[in-house]
């Protein structure tokens, strides 16, 4: 069984700006836990048969929308499913989303903003 899990938010930010951000891997550590234990870890404490992960940009009027679609199979035999794996996802990608909005929109003020409030 395969599962597959999308979210989205929207980036005040330009759009040069977000797709810098949203692609640097070591963002990536810092937000994603996750991240920061496989770069600590061997290749094989891999979970997934399979990840397919991918974020699309586009500019609106509010701001870029960022759209993160996941496509996973987990290996046979861990104590965790597709499906637990999938609402595991739903439940603590929003707010890591979140996260990475708040530091592209911090730095996309202007020197000095962020002091000022």
């Amino acid at each position: 069984m395969a599962a597959h899990v999308e979210h989205e938010i929207v980036v005040d930010a330009p759009m040069e700006l977000v797709w810098e951000m949203t692609n640097d891997i070591e963002l990536w550590i810092t937000v994603f836990r996750e991240c920061a234990e496989a770069a600590t870890h061997p290749l094989d404490a891999d979970p997934f048969e399979h990840m397919s992960i991918s974020w699309y940009c586009e500019p609106t009027a509010e701001g870029v929308r960022v759209h993160w679609v996941q496509d996973f199979e987990l290996k046979p035999g861990l104590s965790l499913d597709d499906a637990a794996m999938r609402d595991l996802l739903n439940r603590e990608t929003p707010g890591r989303m979140r996260r990475i909005k708040e530091q592209i929109e911090l730095a996309a003020q202007p020197i000095g903003a962020a002091a000022r409030e």
